[in-house]
């Protein structure tokens, strides 16, 4: 038997019984509060393949929590290490500034078609519908 199955087979019991103690690492927290490990007794040097990495919601069984783009790839094993504080600022602040801009060309169209700001007729906000055509050729 090779190496690396043992290794396995040795794994599998540890998490199945519960024979050792649990190994996690807390890796950070995000803005919201979550929680992120790594299960720092599988990591193998260089390599992610056996490293586990999960996460803790805030609210123990709120699992529909949103999270950071930079913690996902984390999760996923797309980047090495974690995340840092001043990389998540900078990306929150670009998400704040791609919606602050949305809003402002929103604003801009809205006053070059010359619609007034509750015009009954705007249909461009989401919480008005577009009534049905009726088209008299077709009747």
């Amino acid at each position: 038997m090779s190496s690396s199955i043992l290794q396995r087979v040795f794994r599998y019991t540890k998490q199945l019984f519960g024979v050792f103690p649990e190994t996690k690492r807390l890796a950070g927290k995000d803005i919201y509060g979550t929680a992120y490990y790594e299960d720092s007794g599988s990591t193998k040097k260089g390599t992610l393949s056996t490293t586990a990495r999960w996460f803790e919601p805030k609210e123990k069984e709120n699992f529909e929590v949103e999270i950071p783009a930079e913690w996902e790839a984390w999760l996923r094993k797309r980047r090495l290490n974690p995340p840092t504080e001043e990389e998540i600022s900078k990306s929150m602040s670009i998400a704040e500034m791609k919606k602050i801009n949305a809003r402002n060309l929103e604003e801009l169209e809205r006053l070059e078609r010359g619609v007034e700001e509750n015009d009954p007729l705007d249909f461009s906000r989401k919480d008005k519908r577009r009534p049905f055509p009726k088209h008299e050729d077709r009747i």
